[in-house]
Formats: C-alpha cells, structure tokens, sequence
C-alpha cells in the first residue's frame, strides 16, 4: 500500500480551500493517510493563534479520525528524525515529520515546503517522495 501523509502547509491550504491541495487530499484518502503528531501540534497551534478558525478545524478533526491514522512520535520515528536532522539539516519538526512519514511506510508527503524539504531530500535514497503542492 502506498501509504500518504501530509505536512502543515499542505494541510492549512487544504484548510483553505486550495483546488489542488483539495485534490491530492481526496486522492490520498483512499490510500490510508497518516497524520504525523508534530502536524497536529502545529495545526492546533495555528488554531490558538487565530490562524484557522476552530470551526474548520473542529470538522477537520472529525474528518480525519475517520479518514487517517494519527501517528505518533515513537522511539523509532525520533532515531529516524534524528538521522535527518543530521544528515540533511532539516528543521526539527520537519525532521520529525519526515521521520515518523518513513518509519510507518508512507511513499508520498504531501507539502507546501520547497525551500527546505524538497529541495534538501530531492536526492535522497530514503523511499518516500516529497510532493510540493503551490
């Protein structure tokens, strides 16, 4: 199964109605998405700061409690991170995205991040692809 999961940016432009982040979001539903814990801390943030409105993300919510398995940042996923961080010089958070992305199998995540994940994972042999949504 080609498992999918998505960055915060890919998510807030769902969130805001992005056509293409719309698609690639229902595209991705049928492929048991996972949502990394460090996208739900970010995301509910962004709610506390009055970023997205806590209607939208109270459905969103239900959404993806059907939809997706919400994963969390095991030991595992924080050797793999720890790894990424290290060799690619990724941002913490993104490092644990991308980690916990590996380590539950995921091939696609789904970002809005070219400045840092995609273009410093562009060559990598780490067997998930990193999809840049603009």
């Amino acid at each position: 199964m080609a498992r999918t999961a998505f960055d915060t940016g890919f998510l807030v432009k769902y969130l805001a109605g992005h056509s293409r982040a719309k698609q690639l979001f229902a595209k991705a539903s049928l492929d048991n998405p996972i949502l990394p814990s460090p996208v739900y801390f970010e995301l509910e943030s962004l709610v506390l700061r009055g970023k997205i409105s806590k209607e939208k993300w109270l459905k969103f919510k239900e959404i993806m409690e059907e939809l997706a398995e919400f994963y969390p940042l095991d030991k595992q996923a924080c050797i793999q991170a720890a790894k990424l961080r290290h060799t690619f010089g990724l941002s913490s958070v993104d490092a644990m995205i991308v980690g916990i992305a590996i380590v539950s199998n995921c091939r696609l995540l789904l970002t809005t991040d070219r400045a840092s994940l995609a273009s410093r994972l562009r060559y990598s042999e780490l067997g998930i692809k990193i999809k840049v949504v603009e």
